[in-house]
């Protein structure tokens, strides 16, 4: 399956997981709430009906790493 959008969160190495996770779960909720369940392709009709059927990739890198690849983006 080919998808036009991608998720991805970039976090910084330093921080520790549990911190980098609540800061990806509360970017997404902001995310999920100003875009629409057909763009991010929400499982509307199914019994998970918030589950995304595009994969979330979440990458770690120092903050220069994440810098150039919001540049890049």
């Amino acid at each position: 399956m080919t998808f036009e959008n991608k998720l991805v969160a970039l976090v910084n190495e330093k921080i520790e997981v549990g911190v980098a996770m609540n800061a990806i779960a509360h970017m997404t909720l902001g995310l999920g709430s100003s875009i629409s369940p057909e763009l991010l392709r929400l499982e509307t009709g199914n019994t998970y009906p918030n589950i995304s059927q595009m994969p979330f990739i979440i990458l770690r890198g120092t903050s220069n790493e994440i810098r150039k690849a919001v540049k890049a983006a």
